[in-house]
């Protein structure tokens, strides 16, 4: 998993990380669409966009945010292992 960037007043050693085994953050990428958003862990996850690899692996960019905290958008792919 690559995380990439926290918009808020976070400074970088303090930036958060979404993590893929959150509950309801992996469930959420495998099902939901561009678009598409739902309650995952203590926040809510939306799906920005989603893309296959030149190696055929399928990703996802998503934002992961709850109430008063920053949001972390994050880029996942799923191979053979899972997220």
């Amino acid at each position: 998993m690559a995380t990439l960037t926290v918009r808020g007043p976070a400074e970088p050693a303090d930036q958060p990380v979404a993590l893929v085994d959150m509950a309801g953050v992996s469930d959420a990428l495998g099902s939901l669409a561009t678009g598409g958003h739902e309650a995952a862990g203590d926040g809510e996850i939306v799906i920005i966009a989603s893309f296959e690899t030149g190696d055929g692996d399928f990703c996802g960019e998503f934002e992961f945010g709850t109430m008063g905290d920053d949001i972390v958008v994050s880029v996942v792919c799923r191979t053979e292992d899972g997220w």
